[in-house]
């Protein structure tokens, strides 16, 4: 994909995404005994999930700067690696759209730290 193109997705991307996200629950503040069983009437177009990422720093910027959601949870987690013989890093950032308990997105790079690993270089599917 050429370099302005690459550049310039994003941007698209924020710019089509802010006013769903803007849309998608702002409402002052409620108190409720049970904030899951409240938060199953929310009207969000999802509730939970993560996405892997090449470049989390590039993707972070996104959705915290972009569309203005808020880093709940960011852990670098470091395990065995599963099929190369070294220590495997992978960094996990939780992000909220405007409900604690809804509408949460994740981002995952599986090898973070290692900018030259083949991970990074392969096709997007």
């Amino acid at each position: 994909m050429p370099q302005i193109i690459r550049a310039f997705l994003p941007a698209v991307f924020a710019a089509r995404l802010a006013p769903l996200v803007a849309q998608a629950g702002h409402h002052a503040e409620e108190k409720v005994d049970d904030p899951l069983a409240a938060a199953a009437d929310f009207p969000l177009l999802f509730r939970r999930t993560t996405v892997v990422v090449r470049d989390i720093e590039t993707s972070l910027t996104l959705y915290r700067d972009g569309l203005g959601m808020e880093v709940i949870h960011d852990q670098e987690i470091n395990r065995p690696h599963s099929s190369e013989d070294c220590e495997q890093r992978l960094r996990l950032i939780f992000r909220k759209a405007s409900h604690d308990y809804v509408g949460v997105i994740g981002l995952i790079e599986y090898e973070y730290g290692y900018p030259d690993h083949p991970a990074h270089t392969k096709p997007v599917r």
